[in-house]
């Protein structure tokens, strides 16, 4: 099986369970190929997936897409697989013109480098991140939390849209953070992430109180009069690493789809 299906929590009896990766998988397996990559996105729509699902999923919408003959759809795909896990093993039954695009697709590394700013007002201090990258279309949110440098307890940012991601942190007496910018994808699953160490070596604005004209500075006067180094290399890898997430197998009765070979 590519992905077991996932326990229904007792307290949820009664209530519609949500769609699993294995009714996509099932359908996969009897030949009904649009049901099973319509189900595959309907996963991908899920608010709590693990990334073992997520992996699934696109797995089963690519071979699914393949048995289409939608070669668009299957390379897009096992694009978004490799940001997920470029050292993922498609399963044996994977027919051979899906498993060489995988080869050609994988292992190409997708530069994550966002730069980091660093603003103390008074008790606080403001760390903000400017993400860029849509990551073949996985990613959905942005994510950053700092915590002072060798802490072990981090402060998080609420999971946004916005173009300047930011977390607020109350310790005027620390002037070395580590910062965490994280891109999230289907599910809240962490797709890749970037760690920096930052030093603030001046407070530049009062934490209350009019500015030089009068009224309050804007975030353009904010940008003007911080002042701030960074320093430190950026830890930016896959999450994937590690992970090694892996799909099992199907049954060696599994029928086999062959369909248009690729360019």
């Amino acid at each position: 099986m590519i992905c077991a299906a996932a326990s229904v929590d007792s307290s949820s009896a009664g209530a519609q369970a949500p769609v699993q990766v294995a009714d996509a998988e099932q359908a996969y397996l009897d030949a009904r190929f649009e049901e099973a990559r319509a189900t595959a996105h309907r996963v991908l729509q899920r608010a709590d997936l693990s990334r073992r699902e997520l992996a699934g999923a696109l797995v089963l919408v690519a071979m699914a897409s393949f048995a289409l003959r939608d070669e668009e759809k299957t390379r897009e795909a096992l694009r978004q697989l490799a940001v997920v896990d470029d050292e993922f093993a498609l399963p044996s039954s994977a027919p051979p013109p899906v498993a060489d695009q995988w080869e050609l697709v994988r292992g190409t590394p997708i530069a994550f480098d966002p730069p980091v700013d660093v603003l103390r007002r008074g008790a606080r201090v403001i760390v903000s991140a400017a993400p860029r990258g849509d990551f073949e279309g996985l990613r959905r949110r942005w994510r950053v939390r700092a915590r002072i440098r060798g802490d072990a307890d981090w402060v998080t940012g609420r999971a946004t849209d916005a173009e300047e991601p930011r977390v607020a942190l109350r310790h005027p007496e620390a002037g070395e953070f580590e910062v965490e910018v994280q891109a999230l994808g289907p599910g809240g699953v962490v797709l890749r992430r970037a760690v920096r160490a930052v030093s603030v070596v001046a407070e530049v604005l009062p934490d209350t109180g009019p500015g030089a004209s009068g009224a309050p500075p804007d975030d353009g006067d904010r940008r003007q009069v911080r002042v701030l180094v960074a320093v430190g290399v950026l830890l930016a890898a896959a999450l994937g690493v590690g992970v090694g997430v892996r799909l099992s197998r199907l049954d060696d009765g599994t029928r086999t789809v062959e369909g248009p070979y690729f360019e």
